[in-house]
Formats: structure tokens, C-alpha cells, sequence
């Protein structure tokens, strides 16, 4: 997945469409981490091949105690570390906060080569 002009080779993706994010679910994939990890690094960001330029998208990450969010348009990237020592679970959402219209997938929130820590 290339996000910000750089290729990453494993990617956590979303697929996002504007009739998804009105009512700020989005996309959401949830991971059990049994308390076994400290920190998760990654580089979220929306795919290069977005079709919908203009648009920003809300990245979210929470645990059982923590939560933290941003909003990327296209052409930006940021760097995520992500504290998550002694949690149960890890849930990564993306969603566009102002979403409606026709519900064809048109962009990509990435989180790029999400790596779990000991």
C-alpha cells in the first residue's frame, strides 16, 4: 500500500465510501491482545489512490482504558506509537466524519506496517 508517497508492505486497511461515516462508526477491526504487548507502532495515512481528494478521515485507536484519535487528508501521513501495555483488546477505526452520498468505495484509511511490541 503506498501512503504519503512511501510503500509499505504490510498495511492494515479500510475501505471507506461516503455513505459510512455520518454517523462516525466506519470501519473497525478489533484485536485481542491478552495483555502481552507494551506499544503498537505504525504510520496510518489514506491510501495514494484515493479518488476523493478533498476529504479528511478520522483514525481512531482505543483500548479497554485508552483511546486517542487525528484526522489525515490525502498527501499526509503521521507516525502512530501507541501505549498498550496491559490491555485486553485493541480496536483501529477510520471514518470520514461528514460522509453521505452514493456508498462506492473511494478511499483507503491505512494504518501501514502496525507492528506489536513485547
Amino acid at each position: 500500500m503506498v501512503v504519503n508517497g512511501e510503500t509499505y508492505s504490510q498495511s492494515i486497511f479500510h475501505g471507506l465510501s461516503e455513505c459510512n461515516g455520518g454517523g462516525g462508526v466506519g470501519y473497525v477491526v478489533e484485536y485481542y491482545l491478552g495483555r502481552k504487548y507494551s506499544r503498537l507502532e505504525a504510520t496510518a495515512g489514506l491510501s495514494d489512490l484515493d479518488t476523493k481528494g478533498a476529504r479528511t478521515v478520522e483514525f481512531r485507536l482505543t483500548t479497554d482504558h485508552a483511546h486517542d484519535y487525528f484526522a489525515l487528508g490525502r498527501g499526509a501521513s503521521r507516525k502512530v506509537s501507541f501505549n498498550v501495555k496491559g490491555e485486553l483488546y485493541l480496536r483501529l477505526s477510520v471514518y470520514e466524519k461528514n460522509g453521505s452520498g452514493p456508498c462506492i468505495v473511494d478511499t483507503m484509511g491505512v494504518w501501514s506496517d502496525a507492528e506489536l511490541a513485547h
